[in-house]
């Protein structure tokens, strides 16, 4: 049983930043018991509900962000970025961390920057295969980061620790089965939806009904276009499950034999997990494109295929669908092509360094 240690792990933003880092909270406290963990936010970022859910204390700072943002929201945040980083240097001082763990996302910044004056260790944990603005401007400061994707390591000036990322177990299921019947087919855009993605679906409905082919659609919408969603199955005739939200990813995963989706961090992970190969049509307006570097993680395994929102409609869509359908015998080749991304211990081997590092007593 390792030494208890006090931890302050910031940033946020997205599920793709707020899951990973609530895994590894999870896996110090496992590993240290009676260890001490602050999170620090924003209260416009996700982390803002899931870290007190999970029962995590969170302190918020007024920071907004830099990389592709307005001239007006830029010149707010470097306002605010002096008091962030003063704001967070009082907030250190008073918890006293052994170590502080920035995951990317708005307040990772004037946290890790402060943590670095303070001379508390700094670690970075960067999820994408592209490193993100903040991870990026920090690593020159930290010990060392854990990433992701082995190509992660030419971008960080840091040392680098290739650990995965971390993912909810439970996601990891039975291989894909050889197919018979219809063709079981999953459609996410992450836990809010993905409109733009939704659209591309709509789109291809009624190629989908005139190819009269055999499929079982799944289809998370998310909550503010589940309706239009519905309606527009309905309309085109097109069978289909159409949620809000899926809660049970697990088994969601577990059914499906192909899957269509964003290529977000967690998204990314979960495939890997799972086993399940995936036409992955990334978020055009992804800061850096980092959602395309993701997708292309995973097409270079041979897990899955790349398809651009803006070079595609419904047609090429629906063509792409009825290529795996010809060629479905593949699709638990490429699910077990995913195997190699895989870390399955990726919260607990960071959680072991992050102890480490504490116990290291800079």
């Amino acid at each position: 049983m390792a030494p208890k240690i006090r931890l302050i792990i910031a940033g946020g933003g997205t599920g793709g930043h707020v899951f990973p880092m609530l895994a590894v909270a999870r896996a110090v406290e496992e590993a240290a018991p009676g260890s001490e963990i602050l999170f620090i936010g924003t209260k416009r970022g996700i982390e803002s509900r899931l870290v007190p859910d999970s029962g995590y204390r969170i302190n918020y700072l007024k920071i907004g962000g830099l990389k592709g943002k307005s001239v007006l929201s830029r010149a707010v945040t470097l306002v605010q970025l002096p008091w962030a980083i003063i704001a967070s240097a009082f907030t250190i001082a008073g918890f006293g961390p052994h170590v502080v763990l920035g995951g990317g996302g708005y307040a990772s910044g004037p946290v890790g920057l402060a943590a670095s004056m303070l001379r508390v260790p700094l670690a970075l944990l960067e999820v994408n295969s592209l490193p993100g603005f903040t991870n990026r401007k920090l690593a020159r400061r930290a010990k060392l980061s854990f990433i992701a994707f082995e190509e992660t390591s030419q971008r960080m000036t840091c040392p680098t620790i290739v650990t995965g990322n971390p993912v909810r177990g439970e996601v990891r299921g039975e291989p894909i089965k050889a197919g018979s019947g219809p063709l079981r087919l999953l459609i996410i855009g992450g836990s809010q939806g993905a409109v733009g993605l939704n659209s591309l679906v709509i789109d291809a409905l009624p190629f989908l009904k005139q190819a009269d082919c055999g499929l079982m659609i799944t289809h998370q919408a998310g909550k503010l276009d589940y309706e239009r969603v519905r309606d527009e199955y309905a309309n085109a005739r097109v069978e289909a499950r159409v949620e809000p939200f899926i809660a049970d990813m697990a088994s969601a995963y577990s059914n499906a034999e192909l899957v269509i989706c964003r290529a977000g961090a967690t998204t990314v992970a979960e495939l890997v997990a799972a086993r399940r190969p995936a036409i992955l049509v990334p978020l055009p307006s992804a800061a850096d494109n980092h959602q395309e570097f993701n997708a292309m993680t995973l097409v270079g395994a041979g897990g899955g295929m790349l398809l651009r929102q803006n070079e595609s409609d419904g047609k090429r869509l629906v063509k792409e669908i009825l290529g795996w359908y010809d060629r479905r015998h593949e699709l638990p080749l490429m699910g077990e092509a995913l195997g190699k991304l895989d870390h399955p211990d990726a919260a607990e081997r960071i959680a072991a360094e992050l102890i480490a590092l504490a116990g290291k007593g800079y």
